[in-house]
């Protein structure tokens, strides 16, 4: 590249792969942890879905016993794979091929002060009601690396930045994300309604410029069953995805006796 700082305003796309077989522990070929670099995601996520693909044909040929499956019963019941494409602005392109010399040195600190002021900002961010939040953490980010399985689902996105991760998806920025329930309501999760939860707090809106940089949309959950003694029973952390309001107004006399206790911790 002849002109180095053209890259700090390009995005660039890795590709990185992990897949093994659960129950021999064969792991994907080492070659295929490549580091491909690509200008667009889509085409990111096209690699690393055949790729990996590949690599989980290879591991179902090996493992002979599961010849017969179908493919999705193999990967299902028999593997534990993903691969991640990693968003990042390429600044290992802006610090190779420099010389020792004075020009190198001022470009060099050019590059320091640049990357300093894009993922460290000195003064809060200003924040308005017409704010682009997704797109102003993007920029934000030092990188983001988003999670696939082998079909190219999204599995997580995770925003990092400061020293920190951030597991935040698009959705994650919407106007009403993080109200949707409050402290002292009863929620259950989507996965195991029959558990019962009760909200302890959240992080709350992302429009508040002090947290614009360490909010999480997840919830603080108390479960039912924690009344083992009269303590400050543990919490769980769930997203708000995960989570669904418990409409039924009538409890059991073991849960009346749970939720009354927990909701003195609020």
């Amino acid at each position: 590249m002849k002109n180095l700082f053209v890259a700090h305003n390009t995005k660039i796309y890795t590709v990185l792969l992990y897949a093994y077989n659960a129950c021999m522990w064969e792991r994907c070929n080492p070659s295929s942890f490549f580091c491909e670099v690509y200008d667009r995601m889509e085409l990111a996520v096209q690699a690393g879905k055949e790729e990996l693909t590949r690599q989980i044909e290879r591991l179902k040929e090996e493992f002979t016993a599961d010849q017969n499956k179908s493919f999705d019963v193999f990967v299902r019941d028999k593997v534990n794979y993903l691969f991640m494409v990693k968003e990042q602005y390429p600044k290992h392109v802006l610090f190779s091929n420099l010389s020792d010399d004075k020009e190198s040195r001022d470009r060099i600190k050019e590059c320091v002060d640049w990357a300093r002021q894009l993922n460290f900002p000195q003064s809060p961010v200003p924040i308005t009601p017409e704010t682009d939040l997704y797109q102003l953490c993007s920029q934000q980010s030092e990188y983001i690396g988003y999670r696939f399985d082998y079909t190219g689902a999204l599995i997580s996105r995770l925003e990092s930045r400061g020293g920190g991760g951030y597991y935040r998806l698009p959705s994650d920025y919407e106007e009403d994300a993080g109200v949707k329930f409050a402290a002292g309501q009863v929620v259950r999760l989507k996965s195991d309604p029959e558990k019962l939860y009760l909200v302890a707090a959240n992080a709350g809106r992302l429009r508040d410029a002090k947290n614009v940089f360490t909010w999480e949309n997840e919830y603080l959950l108390y479960p039912f069953e924690q009344i083992e003694c009269d303590c400050i029973p543990d919490y769980d952390h769930f997203h708000e995805s995960e989570i669904e309001a418990h409409t039924i107004s009538e409890y059991t006399e073991l849960q009346q006796i749970q939720l009354q206790f927990l909701q003195k911790y609020l």
